[in-house]
């Protein structure tokens, strides 16, 4: 039997791993063995989804709020990570990043480059940008960590990535196009089937993401403050978590653009208690400045709800039937018009978003990974 590592030593408070519970699924289903490199708090939340996985617990990690003790942390990680599969490492056919952050591929790299005989997977699935806002220094050494992992993937035996544009991008990167395969991105069609909408907490709008500056989370509080003058009323969901550091800072901007009382922060949520949050509002709006692919936008336009988002290349391949309300970026004024509108009476269900349901699998990503990975130990 085929033995694979999945490596997860990344794994953070509130991180979402419903992708990886259903691509392992597929893979044991189909004769591959498993075994799971994580630390304690991801082994119990793989613990209650999967069955006949291993594991080798990664201990002594925690929680970090901020980016500078985040990278200290990562870097404990892979020290200790190292020293508990480097000696097994002849034990695997395949090593599985599960992302592309240098955290997630140091070792991997490594264990590939001391075993010619072990195969290296990796999911490139998003992009950094040297201009994205926040700290400069931070920016900078985030923007260095990027530029390293791009040249350490050029040694993965496979790529896979979620859309075409970042294919072109890791082409020009020079990473060999024989090692790339587009995989696309998918989602729990299911559960978002089997939702209901949510009846003691409904919203007028709602957003999926993480709180972070380049998500757009203060352009979304500006277009607040416009609604607001329309519609005193008005509620926004917010799902997601971030920085503590950023947490406060926005709903400090929120109390000073005076509409502290009209949003909400819900934390971390997912599954079926998501997607009817989701279902339950009127709408939902991104303000993202940066996209790789935007996989809540996705979700929610399958929940049948209208949304506006702007309007960033790598939503183009994805939604061409007007699925989506776009309007120019950092344009939060012509977001705030579209809420107004849509306020005033206009259609908030999402036909055309439906259809994209039955497009977009997990199931149909493993078994193309799981093709892939038949094919480099055969």
């Amino acid at each position: 039997m085929p033995r694979a590592i999945v490596n997860d030593i990344g794994f953070m408070r509130d991180s979402n791993r419903v992708p990886m519970v259903n691509k392992i699924n597929y893979w044991q289903r189909h004769g591959w063995d498993i075994t799971i490199l994580c630390t304690q708090a991801a082994m119990e939340t793989y613990g209650p989804l999967l069955r006949d996985v291993k594991y080798v617990v990664v201990p002594c990690v925690s929680n970090r709020s901020n980016r500078v003790m985040m990278l200290y942390e990562y870097a404990k990680r892979n020290l200790i990570a190292a020293s508990k599969v480097l000696r097994t490492k002849s034990q695997y056919d395949i090593v599985y990043s599960i992302s592309a952050t240098f955290d997630l591929i140091l070792l991997p790299y490594v264990m590939r480059k001391l075993n010619r005989d072990l195969r290296w997977c990796v999911v490139f699935d998003n992009r950094v940008y040297i201009d994205e806002p926040g700290n400069l220094v931070m920016r900078r050494v985030i923007y260095v960590l990027f530029l390293m992992s791009m040249w350490m993937i050029k040694s993965a035996d496979r790529i896979f990535t979620v859309s075409d544009d970042l294919r072109h991008f890791l082409e020009k990167g020079r990473c060999k196009r024989e090692r790339i395969r587009v995989t696309g991105n998918g989602v729990e069609g299911e559960v978002i089937l089997a939702a209901e909408e949510e009846c003691d907490r409904k919203y007028d709008g709602i957003y999926v993401g993480r709180i972070d500056e380049r998500k757009g989370i203060f352009q979304l509080i500006d277009m607040l403050s416009i609604v607001k003058e329309e519609y005193p009323g008005y509620t926004l969901g917010i799902i997601g978590v971030g920085e503590e550091r950023v947490e406060r800072k926005v709903l400090q901007y929120a109390e000073r653009m005076n509409v502290g009382g009209n949003i909400t922060l819900l934390g971390f949520r997912q599954g079926m208690e998501k997607y009817s949050i989701i279902k339950g509002a009127r709408m939902f709006i991104t303000l993202s400045i940066y996209e790789s692919y935007g996989l809540a936008l996705l979700e929610a336009v399958c929940c049948g709800k209208v949304s506006i988002a702007y309007d960033l290349p790598a939503y183009r391949q994805i939604y061409m039937n007007g699925e989506v309300i776009f309007v120019e970026k950092n344009s939060y004024r012509a977001a705030a018009r579209h809420v107004i509108e849509l306020m005033r009476g206009g259609a908030t269900e999402n036909e055309r978003g439906r259809l994209l349901l039955g497009r977009y699998s997990w199931t149909n990503i493993a078994q193309m990974e799981r093709e892939e990975f038949d094919r480099l130990v055969e």
